[in-house]
């Protein structure tokens, strides 16, 4: 089981774990939102409305206001799903919504938004083929 290092994403690996191993990765951390972390979306849309007009739309913003680029993400994640298509057992990943969205882009999953991602099931056997 792979888990984000920040604390919600920790418990939930801690309880569906239930003492199995865990591998905290740095790379499933959530995007860092730089000026707009810890605001509302009405927060957001007064100071950045070209952003929250993205956020609304569903689709993912290209960067952050003093924050993290999409495609600084995506290389992160990458290596990340490398990793995965590496592995020769199933796997669960506790992350991020951003993150879960980066780490299905290519995957064949279309038009999937950060609001829109719960639980996903990615079958590796055919991401190889």
């Amino acid at each position: 089981m792979l888990t984000s290092p920040l604390r919600r994403a920790l418990q939930t690996a801690q309880a569906i774990a239930l003492g199995r191993p865990l591998h905290v990765d740095r790379r499933l951390r959530e995007v860092d939102f730089g000026e707009a972390e810890g605001l509302s979306f009405a927060q957001i849309a007064g100071r950045w409305p070209d952003l929250a007009a993205t956020l609304a739309s569903g689709t993912v913003p290209l960067a952050w206001p003093a924050g993290e680029r999409w495609s600084d993400v995506g290389a992160r994640v990458r290596a990340v799903r490398e990793d995965l298509r590496d592995l020769t057992s199933d796997a669960i990943v506790v992350t991020h919504a951003f993150i879960a969205v980066a780490l299905l882009e290519g995957s064949g999953v279309a038009g999937l938004s950060p609001a829109g991602v719960g639980i996903v099931e990615l079958d590796l056997q055919a991401a190889r083929t």
